[in-house]
């Protein structure tokens, strides 16, 4: 699309890609631009305003390119860069404040899985994407955090039942967990009740066999007497 060689004066306002700035960046630029008709116009002076930030300059040539009004291609733009941004930095957040597991407990691991679930199903329906599943980064980047996340026992065992050669997902992780967490709420009740019941008989058995000796006894010397 060509581009004027001589653009009107105007004050642009910077944006740097943080989410934080895109709300108030938006509201300027609007308004510096209002007057004008022509979508090259806004197109450069938007150009302009990305210098801090290659890859929304980047990706704004490339829509510019493609040939898409302003007006849609403006709507993409502050999809990409503000909610899905926002949704991405609010979604690691959430898995980032969970606490460091110091010993692995169901309610721990639990907790775990609960707050990574819904930090995924949160951000995707604030960018508007529901059911979607996470990149290779992101899932990469979760199985990272939730693993710093663990004591180094849990650690080690979900890596020696998992494939060394495969590279683990988030789901696969997710699996692993509620697999231990499954073992740890069983294991007490295995352990007691053979205990208990081995007890109780043998005690049987050690009490038993003085009865029945002191039985025979008795009966011996009765059989002298008579």
């Amino acid at each position: 699309m060509p581009r004027p060689d001589h653009l009107p004066r105007i004050q642009l306002p910077k944006f740097n890609g943080s989410p934080s700035e895109r709300s108030a960046f938006a509201g300027r630029f609007e308004k510096r631009v209002a007057s004008l008709t022509e979508d090259a116009d806004r197109y450069a002076f938007l150009l302009k305003c990305f210098q801090r930030c290659d890859i929304a300059r980047n990706s704004c040539e490339a829509i510019e390119n493609a040939g898409m009004p302003f007006q849609q291609a403006w709507r993409k733009l502050e999809e990409r860069f503000y909610k899905k941004r926002v949704a991405f930095l609010g979604h690691f957040q959430q898995i980032l404040e969970l606490p460091k597991v110091t010993t692995a407990s169901v309610n721990g691991l639990m907790r775990i899985i609960d707050v990574v679930e819904t930090s995924i199903a949160s951000a995707r329906q604030i960018a508007g994407e529901h059911g979607q599943k996470p990149t290779v980064g992101e899932d990469g980047l979760i199985v990272s955090i939730v693993f710093s996340k663990l004591d180094a026992d849990t650690s080690e065992r979900i890596m020696r039942r998992s494939d060394v050669q495969c590279i683990l997902t988030w789901k696969q992780l997710r699996d692993e967990l509620d697999k231990l967490a499954n073992q740890i709420y069983y294991e007490p009740e295995k352990k007691d009740v053979p205990r208990t019941h081995q007890t109780s008989t043998d005690g049987a058995l050690c009490h038993g066999a003085p009865r029945r000796q002191q039985a025979r006894s008795n009966h011996t010397i009765a059989s002298n007497w008579y």
